[in-house]
Order: structure tokens, then C-alpha cells, then sequence
């Protein structure tokens, strides 16, 4: 039989042990908007992805008839780099940059001796959409400079939406009177192969 102390001994340590165990079902802390769409686009590290132009735009006509290839080829900690092949012409590469809550997206275009095209290095900082994985990117100051001085001024007020989500990776531009927007399924993943 149990005396009055044993109880209240054994009641002590039974509240005790249950205040140091986590509630597995308390809420964690939501991620970032920087965060969230950081781990997104990593989870297509290694992949290359079939695109297909969901826009209808008429200046897009060569690309809705080209093979569009994602290929997640180069990631760190702080930079994830994405060439985008359109049929044969691969002088594109998507750049993500992270430093904190800060994600720069730069779009790099090179020549096929590897120097640098006139335009190139544009884009913009995220912000935040209502959309998991999703961020936009005005064009900032720098692209302002390398819009004007190539003549490119309807380009001023680009904004680049990019979603990403194991599901699917999404490239759009828009501004007035342009919509571009290209989807690479997740289903259409494959490993990377050396070209």
C-alpha cells in the first residue's frame, strides 16, 4: 500500500516529466517567405526540367515551339544557378542569390564564346506573394541602368514571378501588355546529365 508521500512523489515527477516532453502536436514556427522559398527551389538541386509555355503571347511563338530545359546545375548554400535551354540557343541562366532574408534573382546572358551579352544581369529582390515558394521580383535600380542604356525601356517595369514547389518550378514576366509564363512539372524531372 501506498502512503500519502509515495503518491505525491511519484504525482511530482509524473508533471515534472511531462513539462520537459515537447508537445508534439504545438505549431512550429512558420518559415520566412526567404526561407520558405529557399528550401523550394533546393529541392530541385540536381534535376532538369521540361518546360512548357502556358502564355499565349505572339512574341512568345518560338518559344512555345522550342524544347525548354531547366537545369538546376549549381548549388550552394547561397547561390542556386539555373541554365534555361531553348532549343539550341543556351546563352541563359537564371541566378538566385541568398544573403539572410534577401533573395536576388539575376537573369545572365553569354554569348557562345562565354562573354557577356549587352543585356545581362538583370532582375530584381524577392518579395513576398501570397503563395508558399512564390516570390516576385521588380526590376530594380541595376536593371533600370542596363535598360536604359540598351534602349529597353518598356522593360522598366518588368516584374519576374518565380514559384517553386516539389510540385512544379514557375518562370513568369510581366508588365503592361506582356505576359510571359513558362511551367516545368515536376513530373518531368529528371538527373541532371553532363551535355
Amino acid at each position: 500500500m501506498f502512503n500519502r508521500q509515495t503518491i505525491l512523489l511519484v504525482l511530482l515527477t509524473t508533471s515534472l516529466l511531462g513539462c520537459s516532453i515537447p508537445n508534439q502536436h504545438q505549431p512550429t514556427e512558420a518559415l520566412s517567405p526567404a526561407e520558405a522559398f529557399w528550401q523550394q527551389l533546393s529541392l530541385h538541386c540536381g534535376m532538369q526540367y521540361q518546360g512548357v509555355m502556358v502564355s499565349d503571347d505572339e512574341v512568345d511563338a518560338d518559344f512555345a515551339r522550342a524544347n525548354m530545359l531547366a537545369r538546376f546545375e549549381q548549388c550552394s548554400a547561397s547561390e542556386i544557378r539555373v541554365p534555361f535551354w531553348v532549343g539550341d540557343d543556351k546563352s541563359r541562366t537564371w541566378v538566385f542569390t541568398r544573403q539572410g532574408e534577401t533573395i536576388e534573382f539575376r537573369h545572365e546572358h553569354r554569348h557562345s564564346d562565354g562573354s557577356f551579352d549587352e543585356v545581362t544581369g538583370y532582375g530584381g529582390f524577392g518579395e513576398p506573394t501570397d503563395v508558399n515558394g512564390q516570390l516576385d521580383f521588380p526590376a530594380d535600380e541595376q536593371t533600370k541602368a542596363v535598360f536604359n542604356a540598351t534602349g529597353l525601356t518598356v522593360s522598366l517595369v518588368n516584374v519576374w514571378t518565380v514559384e517553386s514547389s516539389a510540385e512544379q518550378f514557375v518562370y513568369q514576366l510581366k508588365r503592361p501588355n506582356r505576359f510571359f509564363r513558362v511551367e516545368f512539372s515536376g513530373a518531368s524531372g529528371t538527373p541532371l546529365v553532363s551535355e
